[in-house]
């Protein structure tokens, strides 16, 4: 298994800068690819910019993560209700 600070090398291109923010909500990667959980990205992207709201950081996800359409683009998660 790769370690999370290795996935930089691992996935160029699909791993969010800045790094010391984004990288505390990678829950893993699967084919090569970044996987991002959206409940810990939301609140990194609230931390790294100040005033926004959830629903801010929300779309800001939706429109520049899930929104990309290059190969090897990360992927974003909802979290497994238990």
């Amino acid at each position: 298994m790769t370690h999370i600070s290795e996935i930089g090398e691992v996935c160029q291109g699909s791993v969010l800068e800045p790094r010391k923010y984004h990288d505390s909500a990678i829950v893993g990667m699967i084919a090569g690819v970044v996987v991002y959980d959206r409940e810990k990205l939301i609140e990194t992207f609230m931390h790294q910019n100040p005033g926004w709201l959830r629903p801010d950081a929300d779309e800001w996800i939706e429109f520049n993560v899930e929104g990309s359409m290059f190969e090897g683009a990360p992927v974003v998660m909802d979290p497994i209700e238990h």
